[in-house]
């Protein structure tokens, strides 16, 4: 089914999908990795500001994609349903984000390095 609706999408809808699971991917993997540096240094605190800034910086920028992809799902009714979808998978980042900063201020400090 949306190989067909994917396949007649204006240029800009399919742009907006695009970077959406983009977006989601970057994130997670930037995110992941920030995360094993934390976890893997000998001094535990070492990698604490760069995981703030990343978290500040991909906050708004995920916001903003969001923000678009809402507004654009308003404008286009008839690929609603594909760009909430996209905004839901950006929106799968937050509890990603909560559990990894739930390990790096719990769980690492209490049992040290992976």
């Amino acid at each position: 089914m949306y190989n067909t609706i994917e396949n007649n999408m204006p240029h800009l809808v399919k742009q907006l999908s695009g970077i959406a699971v983009w977006l989601f991917a970057i994130s997670l993997g930037i995110g992941t990795a920030v995360l094993l540096m934390q976890a893997m240094a000998d001094n535990s605190y070492q990698y604490y500001g760069i995981g703030f800034v990343y978290v500040i910086i991909a906050t708004f920028i995920n916001t903003i994609a969001f923000c678009v992809l809402l507004i654009h799902a308003w404008i286009y009714a008839e690929y609603r349903k594909i760009l909430l979808m996209r905004a839901a998978l950006l929106l799968a980042n937050i509890p990603i984000a909560l559990a990894y900063m739930y390990i790096v201020f719990e769980i690492l400090p209490c049992y040290g390095r992976f």
